[in-house]
């Protein structure tokens, strides 16, 4: 969960940590942890078969928080006079920023130098509390890259953790929680990270700053919402501060809130890390369940593959490319529709920036909400094909309507959101399913190397698809307009999600591959 909301914690701030940070951008910021995260997944099968799961996984927490804490910087110390009470009294001229003085610009000096001399330079307040600022935006790409590299650690070992710890009945709703939990992260980096950075005490999406994506953004000031009411009753124009022409107290608040949020993230992952090093084992004393004792009896003797040699062999047996395809599917809507939920809401009638926020957050919650009970489902029955068959077609009816706007009707605002959480509920789960449907089909393979084919064939695909589906959301089709009462319209990028959906749908259905390790559990 964290590691995501790390990913995804500038998301719904863009323009703070533009104004934070000039000439740099949120999307880049993503980009850079994502493209660590595939390069993690080619690693991370081969350096657990070597190292063993505990310290791998409690290594990569140690990682993630020494990520965060460079993300934070020193942000922490006005978080903490915060929370201790003790105030810090605000001068009504404007504060010199560290980002704003030659330290921070390409003079030749080291990152740490420069940063080093910032805070030695920062004006101090009357009460002599030091007003340290964010980070030098090496620092956060560092951090960011850190967390990328740590979270395919968290994300590729669930099948292994299921495998090892839950009994056969118990799998896939365990592989489901683990998998599908990474969507609260992001739910909570559109949710808190909009509250947190908000200068206007609105909540998420109170200004320009808390939208879930900056796609649309310049546009913003041409429509009937171009203006708010601040603290004071004051209009402001929305984009004076990106624009360089608002109140300079709110840059101060916005770096503040920003600085704030990171250290919250840090704190957090400090607990976390705390925990693990605590709490996480390899293995339970006695394995849950036949085929797992099976396996540790084999493996010893065996020895573990190289994951490339893994990689061939699952390639080479029956059943494994029709999961495999699923799941893709499922991560690339997911992902193409959390690209472009702001959008989606917007051509639904839905425009102000908190519910939009929280249409997000929902629909990240169905995902869990559906991988729970439907993991648990399949846990019971062992059904993978048929829930994975029904999942692809209820997801082929709910995406319709996030694009098509049926002219009699007008836009439905009602219907969009319905139709956003139910597609949640359907398409998330398919991830865990057949994750743990891969493992069953190739068992006695190892599971972590499953895992990282997923993985990493889906955030492939996924980097691929988003920018095809932009691309196809400008365009909009026409249907039946010499009909009245049917005439409707579709945008592109709904009709590239349903083929893709029809493309899954009638590739999966001929999946005809024996269930190894259900088997050998005796189902």
């Amino acid at each position: 969960m964290l590691s995501d909301w790390v990913c995804f914690s500038t998301a719904s701030v863009p323009r703070a940590f533009a104004s934070a940070y000039p000439g740099r951008t949120s999307e880049g910021l993503i980009d850079a942890f994502l493209l660590t995260n595939v390069l993690g997944c080619l690693a991370v099968t081969d350096v657990v078969a070597r190292f063993g799961l505990r310290r791998c996984v409690v290594a990569s927490s140690v990682m993630m928080t020494t990520g965060c804490w460079l993300r934070c910087g020193l942000g922490i110390f006005p978080a903490a006079c915060d929370f201790l009470g003790v105030r810090r009294r605000r001068r009504r001229r404007r504060r010199r920023h560290p980002r704003d003085d030659p330290a921070y610009g390409d003079n030749g000096d080291s990152p740490i130098s420069k940063y080093v001399a910032s805070i030695l330079e920062y004006e101090r307040s009357s009460d002599g509390l030091p007003l340290f600022g964010l980070p030098p935006y090496p620092f956060v790409l560092a951090g960011t890259v850190l967390v990328g590299l740590a979270q395919p650690f968290f994300q590729c070992t669930p099948p292994l953790l299921s495998a090892t710890w839950f009994a056969s009945d118990e799998r896939a709703t365990s592989s489901a929680v683990a998998l599908n939990f990474n969507q609260v992260g992001i739910a909570a980096a559109l949710v808190v990270g909009g509250r947190m950075v908000d200068n206007g005490g609105g909540g998420v999406g109170g200004d320009g700053d808390a939208g879930i994506s900056s796609s649309r953004r310049d546009d913003d000031d041409d429509d009937d919402g171009r203006y708010r009411v601040d603290d004071h009753g004051d209009g402001v124009r929305r984009g004076d501060r990106a624009a360089g022409g608002g109140n300079d107290d709110d840059d101060d608040d916005d770096d503040d809130g920003l600085a704030r949020y990171f250290a919250l993230v840090a704190v957090l992952s400090a607990f976390l890390c705390a925990g693990t090093c605590r709490y996480f084992r390899d293995s339970p004393p006695v394995p849950p369940s036949a085929s797992e004792a099976g396996k540790a009896a084999g493996s010893s003797s065996r020895g573990a593959m190289p994951f490339h040699v893994s990689v061939r062999g699952f390639f080479g047996k029956r059943g494994f490319g029709r999961p495999l395809a699923a799941f893709v599917f499922s991560i690339a809507i997911t992902n193409v529709v959390g690209a472009f939920i702001e959008e989606v809401m917007e051509r639904g009638g839905v425009t102000d920036r908190r519910a939009i926020a929280w249409a997000g957050c929902g629909f990240e919650m169905a995902i869990v909400l559906g991988g729970v009970i439907l993991g648990r489902y399949v846990d019971r029955t062992k059904e993978y094909k048929s829930v994975t068959m029904w999942c692809i077609a209820l997801s082929l009816i709910f995406v319709l309507p996030l694009g098509l706007t049926q002219h009699r009707l007008g836009q439905e605002p009602k219907l969009l959101v319905a139709s956003l959480f139910l597609l949640g509920f359907f398409v998330g789960p398919v991830q865990p399913i057949n994750a743990e449907l891969a493992v069953d089909v190739t068992f006695p393979g190892d599971e972590t190397a499953v895992e990282s084919v997923q993985q990493f064939s889906g955030n492939l695909v996924s980097a691929m698809l988003v920018p095809v589906a932009g691309r196809a959301a400008k365009l909009d089709y026409q249907l039946l307009p010499s009909v009245p009462l049917l005439a409707s319209d579709i945008r592109g990028d709904v009709i590239f999600m349903m083929a893709l959906a029809i493309a899954t749908l009638c590739y999966y259905r001929s999946f005809d591959a024996p269930l190894r390790r259900s088997m050998a559990d005796g189902h």
